[in-house]
């Protein structure tokens, strides 16, 4: 795997790929006890996977993938109903709107939006918040489409240059063949000196997004268990 990734390493996608993405995205195998539902929520459009045991008043907020330019909700929902499943709690994934056409910082909006309504209006008291590659926290790596003619260390584009102190706890799961190694490093160190709860985990051999090839590769299922073990400890000790 990490031969067949190699050539496209570092490379910016534009928003042409879009349907390839998708239908990339969307082949994960779905998980089991899940089911999906779509949904608005704080006016942005996306995807519930709801596991069929899950503990009330919880929720997770993923957040997809997609260099900020591509990926949807429903593309999206096999992978996040794995977490959904793994950590016992809904998962909602909203459909922020993308870049070139909406950029920085329209996806933190949305983010935000359906965060606020989550809380004030659907009866859940604990949100933990998840995703992967652009959505690991929308703004973990710099792409000009995305940040346009704003300051790239605007700390809402990149949270490396943003006051960390009293973050809850954080896990980042990368792999050692991957675009944003460094950057997923150097926002450990930061959060940790900052006072964070954090943890690292790095993959030996996995590129990036190697946690949508569940069922195929044991590192993906052996993480995403991780994953969802990680934020159910956090759900259940708020």
């Amino acid at each position: 795997m990490h031969a067949a990734v190699l050539p496209m390493k570092g490379q910016v996608r534009d928003a042409g790929g879009r349907a390839s993405y998708d239908e990339s995205i969307g082949g994960v195998v779905p998980p089991d006890g899940v089911t999906f539902e779509p949904d608005t929520v704080g006016g942005v459009s996306g995807w519930w996977c709801r596991p069929a045991t899950a503990r009330p008043a919880e929720a997770i907020l993923y957040l997809h993938g997609g260099w900020y330019m591509m990926g949807t909700a429903k593309a999206y929902r096999h992978l996040a109903g794995h977490i959904a499943a793994s950590a016992g709690a809904p998962a909602f994934i909203p459909d922020y709107r993308l870049a070139p056409e909406h950029p920085f910082p329209s996806a933190i909006r949305d983010a935000e939006a359906v965060y606020r309504d989550l809380l004030s209006n659907r009866g859940i008291e604990r949100i933990a918040i998840a995703g992967d590659s652009a959505g690991g926290g929308l703004a973990e790596s710099l792409v000009a489409a995305y940040v346009g003619s704003n300051e790239s260390r605007d700390p809402r584009a990149s949270p490396l240059y943003g006051n960390l102190t009293g973050l809850p706890a954080v896990q980042i799961i990368v792999g050692d063949a991957e675009t944003l190694l460094d950057d997923s490093v150097r926002y450990a160190e930061r959060a940790s000196a900052a006072g964070v709860d954090v943890r690292l985990d790095i993959w030996e051999g996995m590129p990036h997004g190697f946690l949508t090839n569940v069922r195929q590769l044991r590192a993906a299922d052996e993480a995403l268990t991780l994953v969802g073990t990680f934020l159910a400890e956090r759900l259940s000790s708020v």
